[in-house]
This record gives structure tokens, C-alpha cells and sequence, in this order.
């Protein structure tokens, strides 16, 4: 039977980018969230309704982008952590 192999290097590059673009995505959206009230200098009525909302849609898209990729860089971590399992019971079985 053929050996295990994991790419751990790979995975590891994959889970470190995936953890800095969550932040930069979070950076982001709290830059421009910062910004708004800047925005809205003599902006009234429909037309700042209407910008609020798309800039609050734009920015939870993002803030769930972040979130995603949180979630796949833990999902990737576990199974880094179950690789280094199978390898050892791989290498302990006669």
C-alpha cells in the first residue's frame, strides 16, 4: 500500500493567505464604515437613503467574505491536524 502524503506546505501558504485577506477585508470595512460620516457632509434625503444602503450592503458583503474565509482557514487547520494523525498511525502500523 502506497505511503500518505500531505501537502503541508501548501496547505499552511493556503491558511496564512486566507487569514490576511480576512484582515484586510475587515480593515476595509472598517475604514470605509469610519469614512461614512465624512460621506455624509450635505448629502441628504433619497439619494444618502439609497447611498447608506448600498455602501451597508457592500460592507456586510465583505464582513461575511471575512468571515467565510475565517471559517475555511480553521476548516483547513483541522485537517492539517488530521493528516499529522493519519501520518503517525500510518507509520506506527507494521
Amino acid at each position: 500500500m502506497g505511503s500518505f502524503v500531505f501537502p503541508y506546505a501548501i496547505a499552511n501558504q493556503a491558511v496564512t493567505a486566507m487569514e490576511d485577506l480576512a484582515a484586510q477585508l475587515r480593515a476595509a470595512v472598517d475604514k470605509h464604515s469610519d469614512a461614512l460620516t465624512i460621506a455624509h457632509e450635505d448629502f441628504e434625503g433619497e439619494t444618502r437613503d439609497q447611498f447608506d444602503r448600498d455602501v451597508a450592503t457592500g460592507l456586510d458583503m465583505l464582513s461575511m467574505f471575512a468571515r467565510f474565509l475565517d471559517g475555511e482557514a480553521d476548516a483547513l487547520r483541522a485537517t492539517i491536524v488530521y493528516a499529522h494523525v493519519v501520518e503517525v498511525r500510518q507509520a506506527s502500523t507494521p
